[in-house]
């Protein structure tokens, strides 16, 4: 995350942060490659705001500062946001904030040990796909006990009530993962063409359960969606498996492999929807960006959800009965489906068909319905977006879709086309974080 080793010290029992990665384009709508400018003069005029370097470019990433107040973390961020605006602005640049840009473009990629390495491992041209793709990222701290600060790793005590939070706090964010991916769906068109509700999943995590040939198509363990864990002993074996893997990878590029442990700790080496990163926070990363209050909702959605899990001591189950009944609360027990129904099912059809299908219509209503069940009555009216979601049954692409077929388009779009389309959304960007700190006062 960015600026981490600085904003992570945040106290906190439910302590949430925020990444937001944005395309940079001219006046027209254009992509172009200012990423150097617009970091370089943030960090110039602006000391208290994070803009970091992404993948691409012609791509810029925020952060937040971290607080167990939503509110709190969000406006931080939205400040950033604002201030970020004003330097692109000056060069007269936009700030597109949609996870895939509708028209064709190429992709220029940055050089640096992390991005070298995996453009060896993926293949060059097919790495590049990462410079087409752009996510919303939340972070959610983990019990303070299951996290060694000192030596970055996940430790495993007698705390019984710890490891169950924990393990039912992972395993709740991965059968989320169709649910959130649906509602921050924004990537109906890439270079071009129309793929699917959620392009920017099958560019990016690829493999069988997609049915797509995406950037880690071959490295499942690296970015695609993983199983449920029921003890931390086996998450600790899944990130030694990935460790040695990336490893091997190394001495089989020709890379010297002690590099890995002077760039990185074990908990790097994982681009997963789901993760634990370095930092102490569970991360859901899978998401499209969006809208800022688009952002705000899904946000308000997980921690409140989060929250009921830690407090009220839920254990978040993966059953038979979380098939037919998804996120039903049985006493201290809370169904969630099998991981087989999540990855070969829900996943897919959350990216290709979204709120249109019944199956995740109700999926996402159950998660809904138990995350508003709390007593956390503020955090509620920050979840509009979700509830507008849910009753027209549209998402963000699915208005992006409208609009293009308005435009005369179906397949495929036409560059000049994609650009007025970009440049109009850049705008609405704009005005949206002014919506959203209203939300917010």
């Amino acid at each position: 995350m960015s600026n981490t080793k600085k904003i992570w010290k945040a106290k906190g029992r439910f302590t949430t942060g925020f990444e937001m990665e944005m395309f940079t384009l001219d006046k027209e709508g254009h992509v172009v490659y200012e990423q150097d400018y617009i970091i370089s003069r943030a960090k110039k005029y602006f000391k208290d705001v994070s803009v970091v370097k992404e993948v691409g470019k012609h791509m810029v990433e925020v952060g937040s500062q971290p607080s167990s107040d939503l509110r709190t973390s969000f406006n931080h961020i939205l400040y950033t946001l604002e201030k970020t605006w004003e330097v692109a602005e000056k060069k007269n640049l936009l700030l597109y904030p949609f996870a895939t840009y509708p028209g064709e473009f190429n992709p220029e990629i940055n050089s640096s040990f992390w991005y070298d390495i995996r453009k060896k491992i993926l293949g060059e041209e097919k790495f590049k796909m990462s410079g087409l793709c752009l996510g919303f990222h939340f972070h959610f701290a983990v019990p303070k006990n299951i996290f060694s600060r000192k030596k970055r790793v996940i430790v495993t005590l007698p705390d019984k009530k710890e490891q169950q939070s924990f393990i039912s706090g992972y395993n709740f964010l991965i059968a989320a993962d169709p649910v959130v991916t649906t509602f921050m769906q924004s990537s109906p068109y890439i270079q071009g063409t129309y793929l699917a509700k959620d392009s920017r999943m099958l560019f990016y995590r690829g493999g069988e359960n997609l049915k797509f040939n995406g950037l880690y198509n071959d490295f499942q363990i690296f970015g695609g969606l993983q199983s449920y864990i029921y003890t931390i002993t086996d998450l600790a074996k899944l990130i030694q498996k990935r460790y040695d893997l990336l490893k091997s990878q190394l001495i089989h590029w020709g890379f010297d492999p002690r590099l890995i442990k002077k760039y990185a700790k074990k908990l790097d080496t994982a681009w997963n929807p789901v993760k634990v990163n370095k930092h102490g926070t569970y991360e859901q990363r899978g998401m499209d960006m969006n809208l800022p209050s688009y952002c705000l909702s899904v946000s308000a959605l997980l921690q409140l959800a989060l929250k009921r899990i830690v407090e009220e001591h839920i254990a978040v189950v993966p059953s038979d009965v979380g098939i037919y009944r998804p996120f039903k609360l049985e006493g201290k027990k809370l169904h969630i489906p099998p991981i087989s129904i999540v990855q070969e099912n829900l996943q897919h059809l959350s990216a290709t068909e979204g709120l249109s299908n019944i199956k995740i219509l109700r999926y996402c209503k159950a998660l809904v319905q138990f995350a508003q069940a709390g007593d956390n009555q503020d955090q509620k009216r920050f979840m509009t977006r979700i509830s507008s979601m849910l009753s027209e049954k549209k998402t963000i692409s699915d208005k992006i879709i409208e609009k293009i077929k308005s435009l005369g388009f179906d397949d495929s779009i036409t560059a000049d086309a994609a650009a007025t389309l970009a440049e109009g959304y850049a705008y609405e960007f704009l005005d949206d974080i002014d919506y959203t700190k209203a939300l917010l006062s």
